[in-house]
């Protein structure tokens, strides 16, 4: 794995241990200002939103959240890459697994995110409900 490779998995593995602390700031940290979320909640596309985040760990108690990551895999050159993965979330009275990939680039030396994209898929029996019932084979 290269060193760029190595720095961005680092990233990615500092925003899931920012997820599962809960920490708005933290996870505002691995963000460039600006940078685009397409994530599970509406609208479709937002920037990233401490203050959203915030709120959003308040509705979950404020404590720690189930976040593990599976399956990661990154590429990356000198100032750019990207990584994706499956993801599961859990709280108590909740666990899903999604799909996650992240657009990141180095900035004055330091990676960031860019761009985050979550997508579950939905059931294309006629039902279009999401299909948050599934685990990794």
């Amino acid at each position: 794995m290269s060193e760029y490779e190595t720095a961005v998995r680092d990233l990615v593995e500092e925003y899931a241990a920012a997820m599962r602390a809960a920490d708005a700031d933290r996870l505002a940290s691995c963000h460039l200002p600006g940078a685009e979320v397409f994530d599970l909640a509406p609208p479709l596309r937002r920037s990233f939103d401490a203050e959203g985040m915030r709120a959003w760990f308040a509705g979950h108690g404020g404590g720690p959240l189930g976040y593990e990551l599976r399956d990661l895999t990154v590429a990356a050159g000198p100032d750019t890459g990207y990584a994706h993965c499956l993801t599961r979330m859990h709280a108590p009275g909740f666990e899903m697994w999604f799909r996650v990939s992240y657009g990141v680039r180095r900035v004055a030396g330091r990676w960031l995110i860019a761009h985050v994209h979550e997508s579950t898929p939905f059931h294309m029996d006629g039902s279009y409900a999401a299909a948050t019932g599934l685990t990794p084979e």
